[in-house]
């Protein structure tokens, strides 16, 4: 009987600890479990393609915010009803190929500064746009060229998007 006790009460501390670490999250998901196509650039930021339909448990456990730049065509409407239905934060910042605007980038910067421990999310439908506008977004703030474009290089394979980050003014 004490045996059994015991692993009870064994049981109960494991499931208490799983809990306690899956309740404390530390930083963003990332890996194939979010989408196919990820890459952690800040302690709080990943950038990624396409979400994964599994991804919800590992966006909700992380506390994540969800910024989409894909296009209401790509599937941005239907996973804006699914981030609601899971009560994840979504924004949509549409984006193209082009050189990322001004304010696009500001946008970034403000959602960052709005929640500043917040875990973030920013994905499209590869990865090259979300890896376009953190470039554009580091460059933003005084970052020559190289580091930023190096950051990103392993998610960004377009060479459409590459051209775009290496445009003179890559922000518009």
């Amino acid at each position: 009987m004490r045996i059994l006790h015991f692993g009870k009460f064994f049981s109960l501390v494991i499931v208490l600890k799983l809990f306690a670490c899956q309740s404390m999250m530390v930083g963003p998901p990332s890996g194939p479990m979010l989408a196919a196509e990820t890459l952690q650039v800040s302690p709080r930021v990943v950038l990624a393609g396409k979400l994964n339909d599994s991804a919800m448990p590992a966006l909700k456990a992380a506390n994540a915010l969800v910024i989409d730049l894909r296009h209401t065509p790509e599937g941005a409407d239907d996973e804006a009803r699914l981030m609601a239905t899971n009560g994840i934060t979504w924004i949509n910042l549409p984006q193209g190929r082009e050189t990322p605007m001004a304010r696009d980038v500001q946008y970034l910067d403000d959602i960052l500064n709005a929640w500043p421990g917040r875990n973030v999310v920013v994905h499209c439908a590869t990865g090259n746009r979300a890896g376009k506008l953190w470039a554009s977004w580091r460059m933003s703030r005084g970052e020559t060229l190289e580091a930023p474009t190096a950051e990103v290089a392993p998610i960004v394979t377009m060479p459409a998007i590459k051209a775009a980050i290496d445009a003179p003014g890559s922000v518009q």
